[in-house]
């Protein structure tokens, strides 16, 4: 289906891609490499903390 295209249920809006580009890959990959970067220093500047507390602390530092 192409955009502008008319079908049974409306006109065609956007080309849906069912692949992830390089950009998408290369972004996803910086946000994991991110996180596990993260997630030691959380426990070398808190050593005393258990995993929860750190991991707890590691989601609040990074959702604000």
């Amino acid at each position: 289906m192409a955009v502008g295209q008319t079908t049974e249920h409306g006109t065609v809006l956007f080309e849906a891609r069912g692949r992830m580009d390089r950009a998408g890959k290369w972004s996803i990959l910086a946000v994991v490499v991110g996180c596990l970067l993260v997630i030691p220093f959380a426990f070398a500047r808190n050593p005393d903390a258990d995993l929860t507390e750190n991991l707890l602390l590691i989601g609040i530092c990074q959702g604000g």
